[in-house]
């Protein structure tokens, strides 16, 4: 993978969501037209983001979501008392 690569690749979902300016998509269409490995990794996330849309969220127990609004907690007050210390 070319460091071009890497660079437009780091823009993909942005490119997806159409949340690029028109600069930016013109050099991502360029590129794709190009090279088979970023349009395969570009067609494999869109996959993924349509997957993800398309599947129904899942239940979370009440004590787990509890749990972890806890431990956010605990992180939040922690780095709070490092910022005054």
């Amino acid at each position: 993978m070319t460091p071009r690569c890497r660079e437009l690749l780091k823009r993909c979902s942005a490119y997806l969501e159409g949340d690029l300016d028109s600069t930016c998509c013109e050099e991502m269409e360029a590129h794709l037209k190009t090279c088979t490995r970023c349009r395969t990794m570009l067609a494999e996330l869109k996959w993924t983001i349509e997957a993800c849309r398309h599947t129904p969220a899942a239940e979370v127990p009440p004590e787990v979501s509890d749990a972890i609004r806890a431990r956010l907690r605990e992180v939040r007050l922690a780095e709070a008392a490092g910022a005054e210390g």
